[in-house]
């Protein structure tokens, strides 16, 4: 439940709390982390990673069995297009400054690996990588200044909201609901419920008369 309604569902523009966990569902990060502890975790779209000697370099194994929600294979053309629109001030996103501010250069060493580079040695550095991956096919004809218009950031258009994460988009009823449903294909833990329903009340004595209401 949520007393505001979200502003987007593209996961570089959402920022508030309510978005954040619709977009996280939907879309999946390079590096995931652990429930248990918030440390970072191979539970994302890289199964493993290693760190160079020299402390900045991190090389990124990609899950070969990540799929986007249309069926379209995630590659780390995909990591780079997104870590490029990433880094891009014209994109709009208030994730961009830590971004940059921490690495150095970034590139898909293979269809499967990925490389960044630091640009000092940082423990904080996957924590601040923290970047959901979307997929090129779906944005890259769209110049990253209008994406937060596009039909598939403000959801009008569901056949763009396209991620690799454990829920597919399904509908946003603006002011009511946000709905999001499993994705059974998903390459990583399967979730038991069937749907997830984000829903949108007035204030906060509506949410409460829901609750006792059992709404």
């Amino acid at each position: 439940s949520s007393t505001s309604d979200i502003p987007t569902v593209h996961p570089f523009l959402a920022a508030d709390a309510a978005s954040v966990t619709i977009v996280s569902e939907i879309f999946n990060q390079l590096v995931g982390s652990d429930v248990r502890t918030g440390q970072p975790a191979p539970t994302g779209l890289a199964d493993s990673w290693e760190i160079a000697p020299d402390g900045v370099t991190y090389t990124f194994h990609l899950n070969k069995e990540a799929k986007w929600h249309d069926g379209v294979d995630v590659t780390a053309a995909d990591v780079q297009f997104s870590f490029d629109a990433l880094a891009n001030p014209d994109t709009g996103s208030v994730y961009t400054g830590t971004f940059v501010d921490s690495v150095e250069s970034w590139r898909a060493i293979d269809d499967d690996t990925f490389e960044v580079v630091a640009k000092e040695p940082l423990f904080t550095l996957l924590y601040d990588i923290v970047a959901y991956i979307v997929p090129k096919h779906i944005w890259e004809r769209v110049p990253v200044a209008e994406w937060r218009n596009d039909p598939g950031a403000t959801g009008t258009d569901p056949s763009r909201v396209i991620g690799s994460g454990p829920f597919k988009f399904q509908e946003w009823r603006q002011g009511e609901s946000i709905t999001l449903v499993r994705n059974d294909d998903y390459y990583g833990k399967v979730p038991y419920i069937d749907s997830y329903v984000l829903r949108v009340w007035p204030d906060q004595t509506a949410v409460v008369n829901a609750l006792l209401n059992n709404e």
